[in-house]
């Protein structure tokens, strides 16, 4: 036993030094490439193209408030001149979901299915985290009208024509091998594509992150919720912070969103939430609460308060503490007693009277006792939530009443039961190593889990959002207008990183194609919430050849 002992520090060692190895590894290649890319680096001849008019949401230079959606008129293309990230770019077009959606023909959009014209197949390939698998289909993540895009965007190059689409593999570990990711452009909208048949979840649940955490692994679906965006125009200019430049100013959501409210916070606390809506949302809650009721209980008896309360003076002790709890009340209460402190009052002394005619170990097999009624109780009421799911089930899918909800509320709302726990508290040189508990159990029905992530889903679905009711969308749109650590969805310009600055060297000649961040709306978290960079090289890109575009991915 003291050889394993004595391993178990050399072991800790091992995998903290395997760990620094990866992430070394990880570095090494990412700076590799970067490295590689500069080295490449080529003059970009930007080929003209005929703009037509678009509708691009425009911010001033200084980022001051008033931009408000307008027509853009025909601009001429810019001279052909060598293009960089750092020099060149005077703009950025930053992808602001729509809150609220206005309901009109397909523009841009972020999730949803792509709209392909037919002769275009849907990418495959085989992906770096399992290549034995063969080619499996990527998932859709954006499409983005060409049209809107602002002239001066990348310098002027680029197509302004079209729609560029973007796909990648959510599942794989960063994305950044070849096959994991996917840009077409496509020169017409087409149809709706259906998604392939063998198109797995777009969260696997194999690494953390990723999108509907609040689903098991096999409800999971194949396809992110739409959400459309409007393409604002920003400068392209960093802001200073404190040892490091970003991309976007301070409070960007507030600029984007100039005139409506805008949450202080990504999560906060308090939001109302949805009641089920639907008579399977509410089966949903009923056999949720039945799980829980079914949860293993603690004994009612902390192992370590068993020793000290079989003692000689263990049930002395105890007693004692009982009782300078009823004095501490007493004493601490000229006034009547509240509410609380009288149940409290009342519970001890009904305690004592309990436990005085007992000996300690008759003390415990009465908790022990408590702790069976507890159990037959939890399961009584366990058994009733079976059978009113039973019956929610004959309904289907059918919408629920609110009427329909607050009775199946009442039913399980005067379910209450008081037991004991006898506690211990390490007081070190304090007699009393004992804590009196008296909680409830409740069988409170609440709303199922991602209550209002559906909401989001029924918002953005014209024929669903009545069911979403004035004051939840009044506390949930300003969250919805938040963005993730002040990280937008942009395309051009610097980009905004986690483990990296802006890139200011001039010689930097890759362009960023897209940003896509971590985003509560859109329910998608990129391994431990960070961003995902689509870049290209300006020549490629002046010539709209797609194959050669890299990503990364930066998280914390």
């Amino acid at each position: 036993m003291s050889l394993a002992y004595a391993l178990v520090p050399v072991a800790l060692i091992a995998v903290a030094w395997l760990a620094i190895r990866v992430f070394a590894g990880w570095a090494d290649k990412r700076r590799g490439r970067r490295e590689q890319l500069e080295a490449e680096a080529a003059e970009a001849i930007a080929a003209p193209v005929v703009r037509k008019r678009g509708l691009v949401a425009e911010a001033s230079d200084a980022m001051e408030p008033g931009m408000a959606d307008s027509a853009v008129p025909p601009a001429a293309p810019p001279a052909p001149a060598p293009v960089s990230a750092a020099r060149g770019e005077t703009v950025s077009a930053v992808l602001r979901r729509q809150v609220p959606p206005r309901d009109e023909a397909p523009r841009s959009w972020l999730g949803g299915l792509p709209m392909m014209p037919d002769g275009v197949e849907w990418p495959r390939a085989a992906g770096s985290e399992y290549p034995e698998k063969g080619e499996r289909p990527l998932h859709f993540l954006a499409q983005i009208a060409c049209e809107d895009l602002p002239p001066d965007l990348w310098g002027g190059i680029g197509p302004r024509t079209g729609w560029l689409l973007f796909f990648i593999d959510p599942n794989s570990c960063t994305a950044e091998a070849e096959g994991d990711r996917a840009v077409i452009h496509t020169p017409e909208l087409g149809t709706e594509r259906a998604p392939p048949a063998d198109l797995g979840p777009v969260h696997d649940k194999v690494y953390t992150g990723g999108s509907y955490n609040w689903l098991g692994a096999d409800e999971v679906p194949n396809v992110w919720r739409r959400w459309p965006v409007d393409i604002v125009q920003v400068a392209n200019r960093l802001t200073q912070r404190e040892g490091y430049k970003t991309a976007s100013p301070d409070d960007f959501a507030q600029v984007l969103y100039q005139g409506a409210p805008v949450a202080k916070e990504n999560r906060p606390s308090g939001l109302p939430v949805l009641r089920p809506q639907t008579f399977a949302q509410a089966r949903a809650a009923v056999e949720a609460l039945a799980r829980s009721l079914r949860y293993k209980v603690r004994d009612g008896v902390d192992a370590r308060a068993r020793e000290p309360l079989l003692a000689d003076d263990g049930k002395d002790r105890l007693m004692a503490h009982l009782h300078s709890q009823i004095e501490r009340i007493e004493a601490d209460s000229d006034a009547p007693l509240s509410e609380q402190r009288a149940k409290t009052h009342a519970f001890v002394t009904r305690i004592i009277a309990e436990f005085e005619p007992l000996d300690a170990q008759q003390i415990i097999e009465h908790i022990g006792a408590i702790d069976a009624k507890r159990i037959a109780w939890r399961e009584k009421v366990a058994g009733l939530a079976d059978r009113i799911a039973a019956l929610l089930a004959e309904h289907g899918d059918a919408e629920l009443a609110a009427e329909h909800w607050e009775e199946l509320q009442a039913t399980f709302a005067d379910k209450r039961l008081q037991y004991v726990e006898l506690g211990y508290r390490d007081w070190g040189d304090k007699p009393d190593p004992f804590i009196l508990l008296g909680p409830s159990d409740t069988a409170a029905l609440v709303p199922p889990k991602g209550m209002n992530d559906i909401a989001v889903e029924y918002y953005l679905d014209p024929e669903q959002r009545h069911r979403l009711p004035d004051d939840f969308l009044a506390a949930h749109q300003p969250v919805w207008r938040t963005l993730y650590n002040n990280r937008p969805h942009r395309m051009g310009g610097y980009h905004d990183g986690l483990q990296s600055e802006p890139i200011e060297d001039p010689e930097w000649r890759n362009m960023l194609l897209l940003q896509i961040a971590t985003d509560i709306g859109m329910d998608w978290c990129w391994g431990d919430s960070g961003a995902y960079y689509f870049w290209i090289k300006p020549e490629h890109l002046a010539r709209g050849d797609f194959s050669g575009t890299e990503v990364w991915l930066e998280c914390h």
